[in-house]
C-alpha cells in the first residue's frame, strides 16, 4: 500500500522568511553592510585621533621655537623635550631641506603613530632655521581601539535595529505578497468553477425559453410570452457573463493562445454588427459605422479579434444614454488593422484611468449601470494575446474613445 507523503509547509512569520533564501540573502545585505560602516567609521576615528595628534604637535612646535633664543644651544633643547614627555626626540634643520612640510605622519601596525611638526624659529640669529619636533605614539593601535568602542556599540546597535526593521518590513511584503496571489488564485478558482458550474443551466434554461416561444410544447397566451421573454432576455445576460467569465478565466492562467489562420475581415464585422445592431436599437442609441472598403483577407485569431470588438461595443452601448451615438472605424495601415470605438456614454474619471482595465473593476460613476467589470479586461487581454495594443482617451460625462492596433501576419 502506498504512503502520501505530505511537504511540510514552511513556516510563516519573521522566523519562515528568515530560513528562506530571501530571508538569508537580506541578512547577509545587513551583515555586508554593518561591516562596511564600522571600517569607514573606523577609519574616521582613527583620522580624527591622528589630525589631534597633529595639532598638538604643531602647537607644541611653534611654542617651543618661540622660546627658543639659541638654535644651537643642546641645552635648551633638551630642556624643551625633558618638559614635555610625549616629545621622542627634537631638532633644528635648515629652511633648504623644508621644502613646503608644515607636518607629517606614519601609521604603522607595530611601531605605532610618528608625527612630526615644523615650526619657524624666529627669535634666533640663525635665519632660516626650524625647529623639528617628533611625537611617537607606540599604543596608537590600543589608543584608536578605546576611542572607537563608543562609536562600534552604537553601530552595532543602530544596525542590529535596522536589520530587525528591515527584516520585519520585508516579511511583512512577502506575506502580503503571497497572501495577495492566494487571494487571486482562489478569485480565479472561483472565477472557474462558478463559470463552469453555470454554462450548462443557462444554456439550459435559453434552450427551454426558446422552445416555449416556438410554441414546440403548446402555444402560450400574449402575458405568457411576456413573462418567457423577460426568462430570455435574463437568460440572455447570464450568458454573457458566463461566457466574460470563462473568457477572463482563460485569458489569465494563459489558456487562450492566439492561432492566426485566414479570416474574412468584411465577414467577421458583419458577423459582429449582426449581434450590435439589435443591442443598439433596443437601447435607442445611434450606430455608426466607417468601415475601410474591401477589407483583405489576412492571418488572424478571428476568436480573438471577435472577443474585442464585441465587449468594446457592448461596452460603448451599454454606458451611452439613449438618443446618443456610438460610432466605429476601421482602417488597414502600416500593415495593421486599426479600429476606433467611441461612444457619448458617462465617461470615465482621471484619477480612474489606471484601473479600469482591472479585472471586475467598474468606474465609480457606473455604479447604476449594470455591469460585471469584466468587459475591458477580456477586450484588453485578447488584444495583447494578438501582439496588439489599446488604449483609451475619456473625460467625465463626455464618453470615450478606445484605440485599437493589431498587427497583421
Amino acid at each position: 500500500m502506498k504512503t502520501e507523503t505530505k511537504q511540510k509547509p514552511e513556516s510563516g512569520g519573521l522566523i519562515g522568511f528568515i530560513s528562506r533564501q530571501r530571508g538569508v540573502i537580506v541578512l547577509v545585505t545587513c551583515f555586508s553592510l554593518t561591516l562596511v560602516m564600522i571600517s569607514v567609521l573606523f577609519t574616521i576615528t582613527k583620522g580624527l585621533i591622528i589630525e589631534g595628534y597633529q595639532e598638538r604637535a604643531s602647537a607644541i612646535a611653534h611654542l617651543a621655537a618661540s622660546q627658543l633664543k639659541d638654535a644651537q644651544d643642546e641645552n635648551q633643547l633638551n630642556t624643551i623635550k625633558n618638559s614635555n614627555p610625549i616629545i621622542s626626540s627634537i631638532s633644528i634643520i635648515d629652511a633648504s631641506s623644508m621644502g613646503n612640510k608644515l607636518s607629517i605622519f606614519e601609521v604603522d601596525d607595530d611601531q605605532g603613530l610618528r608625527v612630526i611638526a615644523y615650526a619657524p624659529i624666529s627669535n634666533s640669529e640663525d635665519a632660516g632655521a626650524f625647529l623639528a619636533l617628533e611625537i611617537k605614539v607606540e599604543n596608537f593601535g590600543e589608543i584608536a581601539k578605546d576611542k572607537f568602542m563608543p562609536f562600534f556599540v552604537s553601530a552595532l546597535v543602530f544596525s542590529l535595529l535596522i536589520t530587525i526593521l528591515v527584516m520585519v518590513l520585508a516579511g511583512a511584503l512577502e506575506i502580503g505578497t503571497e497572501l495577495k496571489r492566494d487571494i487571486e488564485k482562489q478569485k480565479q478558482e472561483m472565477m472557474s468553477v462558478v463559470s463552469h458550474q453555470l454554462a450548462t443551466p443557462v444554456s439550459s434554461m435559453k434552450w427551454y425559453t426558446e422552445m416555449l416561444l416556438d410554441g414546440d410544447i403548446g402555444k402560450l397566451s400574449s402575458e405568457q410570452k411576456t413573462h418567457v421573454k423577460t426568462i430570455e432576455s435574463v437568460a440572455e445576460n447570464l450568458t454573457e457573463t458566463v461566457g466574460l467569465l470563462m473568457d477572463a478565466t482563460k485569458l489569465k492562467a494563459g489558456s487562450y493562445r492566439a492561432e492566426r489562420r485566414p479570416i474574412d475581415l468584411d465577414d467577421l464585422f458583419r458577423d459582429v454588427f449582426h449581434v450590435i445592431d439589435p443591442k443598439a436599437q433596443i437601447k435607442g442609441v445611434v450606430f455608426t459605422k466607417k468601415i475601410q472598403s474591401d477589407l483583405p483577407e489576412t492571418m488572424l485569431d478571428k476568436r480573438l479579434v471577435r472577443m474585442t470588438l464585441m465587449n468594446l461595443l457592448s461596452n460603448a452601448i451599454k454606458y451611452t444614454p439613449a438618443g446618443s451615438k456610438v460610432h466605429i472605424e476601421v482602417e488597414i495601415s502600416d500593415n495593421k488593422l486599426k479600429y476606433v470605438v467611441r461612444d457619448e456614454g458617462c465617461g470615465i474619471p482621471e484619477d480612474e484611468h489606471d484601473l479600469i482595465f482591472s479585472q471586475l473593476y467598474r468606474a465609480s460613476n457606473a455604479s447604476n449601470i449594470h455591469g460585471n467589470g469584466l468587459g475591458l479586461y477580456v477586450a484588453k487581454g485578447a488584444v495583447e494575446e494578438l501582439g496588439g495594443k489599446i488604449n483609451f482617451v475619456s473625460k467625465e460625462n463626455e464618453g470615450t474613445e478606445f484605440h485599437v492596433e493589431i498587427p497583421l501576419s
